[in-house]
């Protein structure tokens, strides 16, 4: 909540302009911006057969692959395509 607040009044300072100028450039910088989501069942390491399975988001899009937590959406994991034009 605190960081709402902070946030919140770094917009208030703004004009309506500038402000939606930086909430869409905050939205593109979002690692999952442009992605598809699938969810994954990613193996937890472990030496038994039975071994948990952690359930995780995965975006796909034409520059990155995304792995998001499924409960609290924290990236994971962000590999880069390059190469490809």
């Amino acid at each position: 909540m605190k960081r709402v607040k902070t946030q919140l009044a770094e917009f208030e300072k703004l004009s309506e302009r500038n402000a939606k100028h930086l909430y869409i450039e905050r939205c593109q910088a979002n690692p999952g911006y442009d992605c598809t989501f699938f969810t994954v069942k990613v193996p937890s390491s472990g030496r038994f057969k039975r071994a948990p399975v952690a359930r995780q988001l995965m975006g796909i899009n034409n520059k990155r692959i995304v792995f998001l937590d499924e409960k609290t959406k924290v990236r994971m994991y962000v590999c880069l395509f390059m190469g490809f034009d």
